[in-house]
């Protein structure tokens, strides 16, 4: 029997030392017995899938090993690199964006205001509002990118609102202003302008009217500062890790 903290393998201990005694037989013969050969042959296969059903049989993550994993850690093999989803996205946002894989900073003399790479960074915001919450805060209803933002950020409403819209824009259609057809959804009617650089992260001075008939005056325009949403992002990533430890600080969200 072969065992775990959480599960066990059982196993036919009298077959399991036939098998190997077969093998032994084999090494120890001249190998020209083709009835000893086909023994351990047929007992190498058996080992084999013994083997491979043990290694596969680990024992169950506490909850803390769990968010710990899915923040950090990937394993790699020959064959395969497993990774979360969640660094994946970091991982890849970070090098459309000029940024360092391994730290997030901003590789030198090199622009940082990637459109494709932004839309990595606000797909990250949904990801961590579905998965993480502060175990201290209450529960928050909307979508996932607002759950993150309110979470993990002191951003206010209309900021919130501009930097989901941006991420609707971006997203659906790689455009520059965000026209729900619902009339309840006008809070996130926005026409934007992005920049990369100093600056502030967002910047409204008037509510879009949502014409798309001529040129939108520049009082309804809403500036956004990508490099400032990409390092928001990262501030939250790292805030996830600091609150991981201990892990009494995050618990998994639901997107219920």
């Amino acid at each position: 029997m072969i065992s775990g903290p959480e599960q066990l393998l059982m196993v036919d201990e009298d077959r399991y030392d036939q098998c190997r005694e077969a093998i032994r037989e084999w090494r120890k013969s001249s190998k020209t017995d083709e009835r000893l050969r086909e023994k351990a042959k047929i007992a190498r296969r058996y080992l084999r899938e013994l083997q491979s059903k043990s290694t596969a049989i680990q024992p169950a993550l506490t909850e803390q090993e769990i968010i710990w994993r899915h923040l950090t850690i990937y394993t790699r093999n020959k064959s395969m690199v497993r990774i979360s989803t969640l660094m994946a996205g970091l991982r890849d946002a970070r090098g459309a964006c000029n940024r360092y894989a391994k730290t997030g900073l901003k590789r030198p003399q090199k622009a940082h205001g990637s459109w494709l790479g932004t839309i990595g960074y606000l797909i990250l915001l949904d990801h961590i509002g579905k998965c993480f919450k502060p175990s201290g805060k209450q529960r928050v209803e909307g979508s996932e990118i607002r759950k993150a933002l309110k979470y993990f950020t002191a951003l206010d409403k209309p900021q919130i609102d501009a930097i989901c819209a941006l991420r609707h824009a971006f997203a659906h259609d790689y455009g520059l202003y965000n026209k729900p057809s619902d009339p309840k959804r006008t809070h996130l009617q926005h026409h934007f302008v992005v920049c990369a650089g100093n600056g502030p992260i967002v910047a409204i001075q008037k509510k879009w009217e949502g014409g798309l008939d001529g040129p939108v005056s520049a009082d309804q325009q809403t500036w956004v500062n990508l490099e400032r949403v990409q390092e928001l992002v990262e501030m939250i990533y790292r805030q996830l890790k600091r609150l991981a430890i201990p892990a009494a600080n995050l618990t998994r969200g639901t997107s219920k």
